[in-house]
């Protein structure tokens, strides 16, 4: 699986944007990969615009915006249960970790990483 930039991008974002970063959360998360990926869960990145309510994904040079709902809806983020085309119904717990830019940076201060810092998902990281 190719992985991509998704944490390091967002993590950047909060630490060199002084005036904008108090408007967003930046959340590590366990999504259900689509296409290639489908059924495959694996960690991603990815900011919430407060003033908004919605998610802003840079990641591999991407620039999406899209209400958070509709975006937790593609990636299966939130829901416990839901249809898989291969696997019939799966059920499973949630895996979301919100942070403010404070604590991010605290995090990325401790660690010397972008993250994931709590996350941990089926395949590992």
């Amino acid at each position: 699986m190719k992985l991509g930039n998704c944490y390091e991008v967002h993590g950047r974002f909060i630490l060199e944007n002084l005036r904008e970063r108090d408007h967003y959360s930046l959340v590590h998360a366990e999504v259900m990969g689509q296409g290639e990926l489908s059924g495959i869960p694996y960690g991603h990145c990815f900011l919430i615009d407060k003033r908004t309510d919605e998610v802003l994904d840079m990641s591999n040079k991407r620039n999406i915006r899209m209400p958070v709902a509709v975006y937790y809806l593609l990636g299966k983020i939130d829901q416990s249960r839901y249809w898989d085309d291969d696997l019939g119904i799966v059920n499973r717990t949630p895996k979301i970790y919100e942070y403010t830019p404070g604590e991010a940076i605290e995090w990325m201060s401790e660690t010397g990483t972008f993250g994931p810092w709590e996350l941990e998902t089926e395949n590992g990281y």
